[in-house]
């Protein structure tokens, strides 16, 4: 069965995440399949009640375009937002499931699109999509057919802009840019992606509610296991959200992004992944009962690979969520 994935292009800052299981659906730990293990989330909404528990399901892949848009739009009508597909090799043939979650009283309708060709191009489709409240939600395929995702929650009246801007080489330059559109309202849903330009991009989203500004950390990467926790929970208690691991021309760095217009805090910790989808997903809602959000497969420093998990505290809107690959 075919694989829908997240194809996430990273190639201009030296590969992908240097730490993260997250390019091989065959990974075995609930690692989602081509994607990273967690992303920059969205500009919140203030008037959203701050969440408290999160219901996951998995359903088994797709097959086809019109099948995967179907499955999206019936979980999207019963209230259950896409993550990503994820993957395990426990049993003798792969096993896969689709996994959603639920965390807020809403419905999401969602649209796809044929993959553009150059920034441009992705600029016009995405803001018509957006102008309509459809956001970008990344880049997808099933099997080899390659589509653009958007999805629409029925109960905002949110509507969303794009920028595409070149990706910065270094550490440096990729906070000062990040950091310049956070401050406009823009929040970095693409660190780096390949829309078919010269260099690789950066894109930005601004939803037209609320009054959310955005603030980016760049840190050394831990060299032990203890360190790459505390790292994370001491970033988390000062409102940072960890993004994931990076590889600039200047190093790897770990990426953190705050909602500035927030106080929230985040606590991060890890457990020993689950070996096949069913378990995947039940140990996903006994820590979404107590207000845990999912992050996804980690390897930690010493190898060892974890699912990571995350509790969001005095926090609002999409920020407080687990995220696809693409933040939404």
């Amino acid at each position: 069965m075919p694989v829908i994935y997240a194809a996430f292009a990273l190639a201009a800052c030296g590969g992908d995440d240097a730490k993260t299981s997250n390019n091989s659906p065959d990974s075995g730990n609930g690692t989602p399949a081509n994607t990273a293990p967690d992303t920059p989330s969205s500009p919140s909404t203030p008037s959203t009640p701050a969440i408290t528990a999160f219901i996951y399901e998995g359903l088994t892949p797709d097959t086809s375009r019109a099948q995967f848009l179907s499955s999206l739009n019936t979980q999207g009508a019963q209230g259950y937002r896409y993550l990503s597909d994820y993957a395990f090799t426990a049993t003798a043939t792969l096993d896969q499931t689709s996994a959603f979650v639920k965390d807020q009283a809403t419905t999401y309708s969602y649209e796809v699109q044929d993959v553009t060709s150059g920034s441009a191009a992705f600029l016009t489709q995405a803001n018509s999509e957006g102008a309509r409240g459809f956001r970008w939600a990344g880049e997808l395929a099933v099997g080899t057919d390659m589509f653009f995702l958007y999805r629409k929650d029925n109960g905002s009246i949110a509507t969303y802009s794009y920028q595409v801007l070149t990706q910065p080489a270094s550490k440096a330059d990729f906070v000062a840019q990040a950091n310049a559109q956070g401050a406009q309202g823009y929040y970095n849903v693409a660190p780096a992606f390949l829309l078919g330009d010269a260099s690789t991009s950066s894109i930005y989203e601004k939803s037209s509610q609320g009054n959310a500004t955005y603030g980016y950390e760049i840190t050394a990467v831990p060299t032990d296991d203890t360190s790459f926790m505390t790292q994370l929970n001491s970033e988390g208690a000062r409102g940072y959200r960890f993004r994931g691991e990076f590889v600039f021309s200047d190093g790897t760095g770990a990426i953190f992004a705050k909602d500035l217009s927030q106080s929230a805090t985040f606590n991060f910790y890890g457990l020993d992944p689950a070996t096949t989808s069913a378990t995947f997903i039940q140990q996903a809602n006994v820590e979404g009962a107590k207000g845990n959000g999912l992050i996804g497969g980690f390897v930690l420093p010493s190898g060892k690979i974890q699912t990571l998990y995350f509790t969001p505290g005095n926090c609002k809107g999409a920020l407080c969520t687990p995220v696809s690959l693409f933040g939404v």
